[in-house]
């Protein structure tokens, strides 16, 4: 099913807002989406094929801490896309950098960047879709939202900002990589700068919280949703 981007400054930060309150962890994933522009299955779940090969292989079957680490010490995400198999690079916006370090400061590097309440896993992709589509439900937005709206997001705020779909293409790497920049042109120069001053939404501490009531409230209502569903349910059982 198709999803869209969130075009409405307001309706990012309302979000992000819900989920800093509500789930931090799922907030760190959605400014890394929306901010990067990367799918889900690179930097939230890896794929079924790439699970059982870091498994055979005797390594996690989950991005872990350290694999986040590396990449803000490095400054610039630097990776082949599990979708396309093609590589991407650029620079990591300095507001993100600084709330990832600080979002690991107190962890190790071998456990999952984003674990999941049961058992120590990491979280699904399935499982922060469900949080994501009651987090946006829960603001008031009435667009269809998905894992992909984060990418889609990312691609929408870049282009208003810097008008260089030439550049937009390079970073979504839809097409052949040497052909697309031998054909328009594009300068790696010009993709680092922008991306060091790229920024969506607000960065603020994860107790920063101007209207914390409200939230609270948002999200009690959210579970009584929840609860409601599942009686009816087990009625028609």
């Amino acid at each position: 099913m198709k999803v869209d981007a969130i075009m409405e400054t307001e309706d990012i930060i309302k979000l992000e807002e819900y989920l800093r309150v509500t789930n931090y962890r799922d907030y760190i994933i959605f400014k890394i989406g929306v901010n990067l522009g990367l799918r889900v299955s690179d930097f939230l779940e890896m794929p079924p094929d790439l699970r059982e090969e870091m498994r055979k292989a005797g390594k996690k079957d989950y991005y872990t801490v350290g694999y986040f680490r590396e990449m803000c010490n490095r400054g610039y995400v630097y990776l082949t896309q599990q979708k396309t198999e093609k590589d991407v690079r650029f620079e990591i916006p300095e507001n993100l950098k600084k709330l990832l370090l600080e979002y690991m400061e107190d962890k190790s590097d071998d456990e999952p960047m984003f674990p999941s309440r049961f058992g120590g896993k990491a979280l699904t992709r399935v499982g922060f879709f469900l949080n994501l589509k009651e987090a946006a439900k829960a603001v008031g937005i009435t667009k269809n939202i998905g894992c992909h709206s984060m990418r889609k997001t990312f691609g929408y705020f870049y282009y208003k900002k810097y008008k260089d779909i030439r550049q937009l293409m390079a970073i979504f790497n839809h097409s052949d990589p040497e052909v697309t920049l031998r054909y328009i042109g594009i300068n790696q120069e010009e993709i680092d700068e922008n991306m060091k001053a790229f920024s969506v939404g607000e960065f603020k501490g994860k107790d920063d919280v101007a209207n914390l009531d409200e939230i609270l409230a948002l999200k009690r209502k959210m579970i009584e949703e929840r609860k409601n569903k599942k009686k009816k349910r087990n009625t028609k059982i």
